[in-house]
């Protein structure tokens, strides 16, 4: 099994001794019948393997020019994406503590009862429900979208005067990894970009993330081999300074 092309590349384009953040959906689950998965399960062996790979690369152990410093790991409460944490790390070769953080799971849910009846009745369509979240339409029990992305980012810690800087010398910069789900990543894409959910030709894949880190007011923010600079709106940086929100 090999790592995506798209995220090698992703990888090869942060400048070196930056402070970036990977956001990255979990590694191969089982699907049930009906397309959905619910979020109690796993990972598949195969997948533990793909994200065991791919901790691998970060380490330096496949390819001895490249190398990350990770220091820093959270993740949704859903088994599959701690499993993809720890595969990484066993990967990796470095033990790392795992923070499970609940936005990672959540992010736009204010209110899981009123959320979850929101889901069922657009029938699970997910993609519908984004794009509607990103056209600001409100939903009972669901964060306006700004405020989602506000929450995400802040999980990310851009702004943690505690964290240490790049410690491994022979690593290229630091990366920490946030484990999360297909839609939260979308969704956060979708907002940063300007897009529209329709827009995106393919759905983001098992193991896929995007690259983030920021530069006294700007975002940049690197996906499928592309990298894109994002001058935050003062809302998003308002919530950000705060400690809670």
């Amino acid at each position: 099994m090999l790592i995506y092309e798209s995220m090698i590349k992703n990888l090869q384009l942060v400048p070196n001794g930056t402070n970036a953040k990977l956001l990255l959906r979990h590694s191969i689950r089982p699907q049930d019948n009906d397309g959905n998965a619910d979020f109690s399960l796993g990972l598949t062996r195969e997948g533990k393997e793909f994200a065991k790979l791919f901790g691998k690369y970060l380490g330096g152990h496949l390819d001895k020019n490249f190398k990350v410093d990770i220091q820093k790991v959270k993740t949704s409460i859903s088994p599959r994406c701690k499993e993809t944490v720890e595969m990484i790390l066993q990967g990796y070769r470095k033990e790392i503590p795992i923070q499970e953080e609940k936005i990672l799971h959540t992010m736009w849910i204010e209110n899981k009862e009123k959320w979850d009846k929101v889901f069922r009745d657009y029938d699970k369509k997910m993609k519908i429900l984004l794009q509607k979240m990103l056209d600001g339409e409100y939903f009972d029990g669901v964060y306006p979208v700004n405020l989602s992305v506000a929450k995400m980012l802040q999980v990310m810690d851009f702004y943690d005067n505690t964290a240490k800087k790049q410690t491994d010398k022979k690593s290229l910069y630091r990366l920490d990894i946030f484990a999360t789900h297909d839609s939260l990543i979308m969704l956060l894409l979708a907002y940063l970009l300007g897009k529209n959910i329709a827009e995106f030709n393919e759905w983001i894949y098992m193991l896929e993330g995007c690259i983030l880190w920021l530069e006294e007011y700007k975002l940049y923010v690197v996906w499928r081999g592309d990298r894109y600079e994002i001058k935050l709106e003062s809302s998003i940086l308002e919530l950000l300074n705060q400690k809670d929100i």
